[in-house]
């Protein structure tokens, strides 16, 4: 049971045909070499650039966890919201002194109308992404209930 391979021909020569693919560069249309080729996203207005050995490393990370790259104005709208919400916590007992941090980072964010940009990695061996941390401080009621 060896199952058929379809294989591109050449019309006039009935030769297999090898298809190359390659990025070009748009001024002299001079081949790009893979240390050339950067990664952009799109946060609100900016895009933010990534170098290849910076991609690699985000691919690398193993340990669960959020990881802070950097600080922008918080000034998101709505259609640049890709994913659903999440809420995070401190966990004093997996984290030492991460009650301490997110207390300090949150309200810095909140007076400074800013947002943070962190890599995610939900689970231990599993790629992450990028992903804005905005902050919103706890609401309670008459009760004390969130």
């Amino acid at each position: 049971d060896s199952a058929v391979k379809s294989i591109n021909l050449c019309q006039a020569t009935n030769q297999p045909i090898t298809i190359v693919s390659s990025r070009v560069r748009e001024t002299d249309r001079t081949v790009l070499l893979p240390h050339e080729i950067y990664k952009s996203i799109m946060v609100g207005s900016e895009k933010l650039i990534f170098s290849p050995e910076e991609v690699e490393q985000m691919k690398v990370r193993t340990e669960k966890g959020i990881y802070l790259i950097g600080f922008r104005d918080a000034n998101l709208k709505i259609h640049h919201v890709a994913g659903k919400s999440l809420f995070m916590r401190p966990c004093e007992t997996e984290f030492l002194g991460s009650n301490t941090f997110f207390a300090a980072l949150l309200k810095r964010l909140a007076s400074r109308d800013k947002i943070g940009i962190v890599h995610c990695v939900p689970r231990a061996g599993t790629p992450g992404y990028i992903a804005a941390m905005l902050p919103q401080e706890e609401q309670r009621d008459e009760d004390n209930v969130q």
